[in-house]
């Protein structure tokens, strides 16, 4: 019995495939820089970002002389804000949130996603809300699981977890977890909702 429905953040509840891309185009965008030049140094940090290592506060000074060019900040915190958030799965996630636990496990920078729950008042839609940056784990290894299990005081058998990309779904597999490929590029919900329904998941 699926008692915990656990759900990606970029590239399932957001539209856009991933974080960086999201940041890097928004930045790209508005501080008038190549996105390609910014996309390819801001991707030096990325994995240092991801785990916690760094922030953007710290790297932000030689990013800026990595692309030459002197970009405030503002933009970067403002991108947090223009996430295109996905309104067809929020109102699956809604529905899911009646009959069973849900919860959020994302690769992503502490932040980001500190703007983003408030912003976008992710308490509401989720019991237990896991971030790479802040456990020191991304969904290449079990620890991040492994905590966001534990909080939901479930088993691994008992949740299903939701991903944009194949390679994240690895580890929970592995687990013992039931997992979902969601396409971010076709967004196909009604495949998504037949897909949970099919593990018995009331909707």
């Amino acid at each position: 019995m699926i008692k915990a429905v656990l759900f990606d953040y970029d590239g399932v509840v957001t539209l856009d495939k991933s974080g960086s891309y999201t940041i890097c185009k928004y930045i790209s965008q508005h501080a008038e820089v190549e996105y390609d030049l910014f996309s390819r140094e801001y991707g030096k940090y990325n994995d240092d970002l991801l785990s916690g290592k760094v922030t953007h506060e710290q790297i932000w000074n030689q990013l800026c002389k990595n692309v030459n060019k002197n970009i405030t900040i503002k933009h970067l915190f403002d991108s947090y804000k223009n996430t295109p958030i996905n309104l067809k799965m929020i109102e699956v996630i809604k529905k899911v949130k009646k009959n069973a636990k849900t919860g959020l496990i994302t690769d992503n920078k502490k932040d980001r996603m500190d703007a983003s729950i408030s912003e976008y008042k992710l308490d509401d839609l989720f019991d237990v809300i896991s971030v790479s940056a802040v456990i020191g784990s991304q969904k290449s290894k079990e620890a991040i699981f492994s905590k966001t299990i534990h909080a939901l005081q479930v088993a691994y058998n008992e949740c299903v977890f939701i991903d944009n990309r194949e390679s994240n779904l690895t580890v929970p597999r592995k687990l013992g977890m039931h997992t979902i490929f969601h396409d971010h590029k076709e967004n196909n919900i009604k495949r998504l909702v037949s897909e949970l329904r099919l593990l018995n998941i009331l909707l």
